[in-house]
């Protein structure tokens, strides 16, 4: 996965005609991913549920019941 997104970034990058695309492209990645994964954690430590648990439980939910959660 973060193959893909790292050739599809610098693809992205390359269309704008920018030099080094490589290296922005990583560092765009670490930009990205590192909030995401402290958000993640945190979250998880307020819970105290892993985030696979909370997406287990919420896909037992029939339609009904999911309709009142969100």
């Amino acid at each position: 996965m973060l193959a893909a997104l790292n050739n599809i970034l610098t693809n992205s990058i390359n269309s704008l005609g920018f030099n080094c695309s490589e290296e922005l492209s990583k560092f765009a990645q670490v930009r990205t991913l590192t909030p995401i994964k402290t958000i993640k954690a945190f979250s998880e430590y307020v819970s105290g549920i892993h985030r696979t648990t909370i997406v287990k439980n919420l896909q037992k939910l029939s339609e009904n019941e999911f309709c009142l959660y969100t």
